[in-house]
């Protein structure tokens, strides 16, 4: 300040006060000669970042003069504050397969300096800054953390991640803190189980007992938990029953007695199914049960006792008795070998040890010795071998008129024919027939069926086979006819054949679902193609015909909201759901199978849709006008509002 007086009333001294805050006195003080304003102490621009004082002058004259100005003392902002993080660390949890650019986690830091010290930037730091980016995105001003894409827990379940705040301050130079996030992966059932073979073959001899293990199918599931525990059952290929699977260990037991001679092979199809919500499944297991066979059949003769007639005028290696027993093992324990039994060096016939043709050894003479008896054994070659015993008649016979020579002959010694399993009762399904060189009785011909196989008859004179009953070809494939033509001659010849008659599957079963109805739930927020349930069925028949497909028709998909696989049956959502719009949904799906023509069966299916609150209160009006009586007592009623969520 300047005085223009001389001397002492030209001296000016100075004094300062401070406004507004009494604490600024604290910080500066002014020289009272030089008028110089100089700090106390280190300010602090985010403790007080103004300061105002009336600064007065006074001269030194005997009647004191002054003058007053304000001053205010605005604190440059220095970067002196780093970034402070909300909490120390973050931890979060997200659903696997999230779609790109969901939402995770939100950081936020402050900094104490002014806004452009605190212009704070996000970014991921650290060793695990590549992986972080490579699932993750963090906006670099709103420390928002979103995917970048699917997220598979399979992959990596646990992320440790390094954020970095910076705050760009200028002077003298940035600052910035870091914090770690940790995301936890939570797992959805995203995976089938899969099984460790993709076919199982296992050999079991016929005679194993029951309750055996002889087998066990392994699936695992890359899923966690629940969604991971697998359990197996059978699906198809044990309509008698033979076996059962252990649901949790996958261990097939033989339950019922094998026999090779009935069936050889068992092919089972095992299903293996998680205990996720909805469940997975997988009904690619297959087993092969390959039976072995045990000598556990003797022989069989075909007719017993055998008798025959001879001419005493026979010569020597006539034929006269084919001896004939079946052995229903196979291989070594089905292959027979013959003997007579209870003969002398006298007898005058000999039997061919495989064929069972037992023929003139020597001269016959009625009047020495007009009647034979004696044994046969047939004996396969299993280990330990197995037999059985007959006993044989022969009479020799003068030669009066024609003798019957020849035995009948078949045109084949197997036939095998195809059948289809609806060819209706009565029908014809093959003719078959023998020739005898003979005449008269000798080379007539009856024909007649060796076992009593209800499905079929043959006619004595003709040799057609029909059928008596309906065939099935789920109960029964195959059937084997032995078939014996005989001849009316003395003594009487006969030859055999067996007819194997093969069933021809026809599709004449529809699918059949494993429940008879479907539920499942599904939030309104699940992704696009998020599984809901799965559906199962099977089908009796075989190969095209057993063959089952699912599909949605008619347009019985909720309007195209839904779409199903249509081999694994599992219902997915094409597009977001609105609880709101729909809360429930009665779909229609079809099992067909690929017959021609083909069956289909339908099913129904309740899908709900799960609330999740995506909807904001709505008042009914944008504003309200409320009257109010003046003299109203305090904590009466003006007004009620009300707002809806739906």
């Amino acid at each position: 300040a300047s005085d223009p007086d001389a001397g002492d009333a030209g001296r000016v001294s100075y004094t300062m006060a401070p406004l507004m805050n009494s604490r600024s006195s604290d910080y500066f003080r002014i020289h009272p000669d030089t008028g110089l304003i100089s700090t106390t102490q280190i300010l602090d621009r985010e403790h007080m970042d103004l300061h105002y004082f009336r600064v007065t002058a006074t001269d030194h004259g005997s009647s004191r003069l002054s003058g007053t100005t304000m001053v205010a003392i605005t604190i440059a902002d220095r970067n002196d504050h780093s970034p402070i993080f909300e909490q120390t660390e973050y931890r979060e949890t997200i659903r696997e397969n999230v779609e790109e650019g969901y939402p995770i986690l939100q950081l936020r830091a402050t900094d104490l300096d002014s806004p452009s010290n605190a212009n704070i930037r996000y970014r991921f730091v650290g060793d695990t800054a590549a992986m972080a980016r490579a699932a993750f995105e963090i906006d670099p001003r709103s420390g928002l953390i979103t995917t970048r894409g699917a997220v598979d827990r399979e992959n990596n379940e646990h992320y440790t991640l390094q954020v970095e705040a910076s705050d760009q301050g200028k002077e003298p130079g940035p600052r910035s803190a870091t914090v770690k996030v940790f995301i936890t992966v939570l797992d959805e059932n995203d995976n089938v189980p899969q099984f460790s073979e993709k076919r199982y073959v296992v050999a079991v001899k016929e005679d194993v007992r029951p309750h055996t293990e002889i087998l066990r199918v392994s699936a695992t599931d890359r899923d966690k938990d629940s969604n991971a525990a697998v359990h197996y059952n059978i699906i198809s290929g044990n309509s008698r029953g033979q076996f059962s699977i252990d649901s949790v260990t996958g261990e097939i037991h033989v339950v019922a007695p094998l026999d090779f001679e009935s069936e050889r092979e068992y092919t089972l199809r095992v299903r293996a199914q998680d205990n996720g919500r909805p469940p997975l499944s997988n009904n690619t297991g297959i087993v092969s049960v390959q039976v072995t066979d045990v000598n556990d059949n003797p022989p069989i003769f075909v007719s017993t006792p055998f008798q025959a007639s001879v001419l005493e005028s026979a010569p020597i290696g006539s034929s006269i008795l084919h001896i004939q027993a079946i052995d229903t093992d196979s291989s070594d324990n089905a292959r027979l070998e013959y003997r007579l039994t209870g003969t002398g060096s006298d007898t005058p016939f000999i039997i061919n040890s495989a064929t069972g043709w037992v023929t003139v050894s020597s001269i016959l003479d009625r009047e020495s010795v007009e009647h034979y008896f004696f044994g046969v054994e047939a004996r396969d070659y299993g280990m330990p071998p197995l037999s059985a015993t007959a006993s044989v008649t022969i009479t020799v016979h003068i030669n009066i008129t024609d003798a019957n020579t020849h035995r009948p002959v078949f045109q084949s010694a197997h036939y095998s024919i195809s059948v289809n399993e609806d060819r209706p009762p009565g029908s014809t399904v093959v003719v078959i027939s023998a020739t005898d060189d003979d005449v008269g009785e000798n080379a007539r011909i009856t024909y007649f069926l060796e076992d009593n196989i209800p499905q079929f008859r043959i006619d004595a004179g003709t040799g057609a086979i029909t059928l008596q009953a309906e065939l099935d070809y789920e109960d029964q494939m195959t059937y084997t006819l032995a078939i014996t033509a005989k001849d009316n001659g003395i003594p009487q010849k006969a030859d055999t054949t067996y007819v194997e008659v093969n069933v021809n599957d026809v599709n004449d079963n529809a699918p059949q679902f494993v429940s008879p109805r479907y539920q499942g739930t599904v939030t309104e927020d699940a992704p696009p193609f998020t599984s809901v349930l799965q559906i199962s069925a099977t089908d009796r028949d075989a190969h095209a015909n057993g063959r089952v497909q699912y599909t949605f028709q008619n347009g019985e998909d909720g309007d195209g909201d839904f779409t199903i696989e249509p081999t694994s049956g599992i219902v997915r959502t094409v597009r977001r759901l609105d609880r709101e719009s729909v809360p429930f949904y009665e779909l229609t799906a079809y099992a067909v199978d690929r017959g021609v023509p083909p069956q289909r069966t339908p099913v129904h299916i309740q899908v709900t849709v799960l609330d999740v609150n995506d909807n904001a209160p709505v008042f009914p009006a944008d504003d309200f006008e409320v009257l109010v009586k003046e003299n109203s007592a305090v904590g009466s009623v003006v007004a009620q509002i009300t707002a809806t969520d739906p």
